[in-house]
């Protein structure tokens, strides 16, 4: 449909014999910056067949008014022009927005009123949609649904559920993970507290970490791709967020040239470091015989159960296993 329409600038003078209002003819309006541009637009008749002409001001320019008129007129050439019912339901939309001041839809919320019959009111809050988007995941395994789920309760729905779903934006997301970042920062410095009771507070709780992380916006980018499907949101804010790299560090083996960089900078080359069988062995030695580890008395193996457990657990085959040997006593040292 091809909506007429135009702009034009008026202002609040007033005659100062009758206080009538000058409107378009108060001289002033020759100058460029008096007055407040408008622009008026012919709306489709209501379902009964009533016109409905509609203005909007508040525009500081002429090319502000032409603009959200051609917006306007954009968004009724959406439907096509022989679906009345289409048509009307477009000019309720712009009747709506115009007279409670609010901006007028986007393309995308106007096609997806015209195919779901969902106005913006109607639309779930996020939380709404993710609980029922889970609930109705029948073909995924056990495992994933879950994951799902955690991520769902533990992180999604706290820090995003109350936002409507066509609302939510990168910044959101966002904040959610800077809430989680704070988080693991709180748990952080409880752990290290010297007050068992604030130690205590944190003992079942786990850190986030940014395998996680990635694996939190996943879920959230699937719910919403899904939401997309459905035509409840034209576009997935989170698929631009940006997140610290979720692979793992690779392991790298203490060769003599690392243990030497070591010992000079302090510096090692990765995050996780691999004991050799040797060097295994010289820490288990060491730390045999060093009372202050569990209170033994040096030599007395049969009497440092925390070392006799963690014999079994330490084969350099596989890299993990290392990590509970980092101590003060670098790699493999017992000096």
């Amino acid at each position: 449909m091809t909506a007429t329409g135009s702009t034009y600038r008026r202002c609040s003078c007033r005659d100062p014999n009758t206080g009538r209002s000058l409107g378009s003819a108060c001289p002033k309006l020759a100058g460029r910056r008096h007055g407040i541009w408008y622009y008026r637009l012919e709306l489709p008749p209501h379902a009964a067949g009533l016109r409905r002409p509609r203005r909007r001001g508040g525009f500081t320019t002429q090319t502000d008014a032409q603009a959200e008129l051609d917006h306007a007129r954009a968004l009724l050439a959406i439907p096509p022009a022989d679906d009345r019912h289409a048509v009307t339901t477009v000019g309720d939309l712009l009747e709506k927005a115009i007279g409670d001041g609010h901006p007028l839809p986007q393309a995308e919320e106007v096609r997806r009123r015209l195919h779901t019959g969902l106005g913006p009111d109607q639309l779930p809050t996020l939380g709404a949609w993710l609980t029922g988007w889970l609930a109705g995941r029948r073909t995924i395994k056990r495992n994933t649904v879950r994951s799902y789920e955690a991520h769902i309760r533990l992180h999604l729905v706290p820090n995003l559920g109350p936002i409507r779903i066509d609302r939510l934006r990168p910044g959101h997301i966002a904040d959610m993970l800077d809430a989680i970042g704070d988080r693991n920062d709180h748990i952080r410095a409880a752990r290290g507290s010297h007050d068992p009771d604030i130690r205590a507070s944190v003992r079942r709780m786990r850190l986030v970490g940014p395998a996680t992380l990635h694996r939190i916006r996943a879920t959230l980018r699937k719910a919403l791709n899904d939401a997309i499907r459905q035509q409840l949101i034209g576009a997935n804010p989170a698929v631009h967020v940006e997140l610290p790299s979720g692979r793992r560090p690779k392991p790298i083996v203490w060769t003599d040239e690392h243990v030497a960089r070591w010992a000079q900078t302090g510096q090692t080359p990765s995050a996780v470091m691999v004991w050799t069988p040797e060097q295994t062995g010289r820490f288990l030695d060491a730390a045999a015989d060093d009372p202050t580890i569990q209170g033994g008395a040096p030599g007395d193996r049969t009497q440092n159960p925390r070392i006799r457990s963690l014999q079994p657990s330490l084969p350099v085959a596989v890299a993990n296993r290392a990590a509970p040997c980092r101590s003060g006593y670098g790699p493999g040292r017992g000096d």
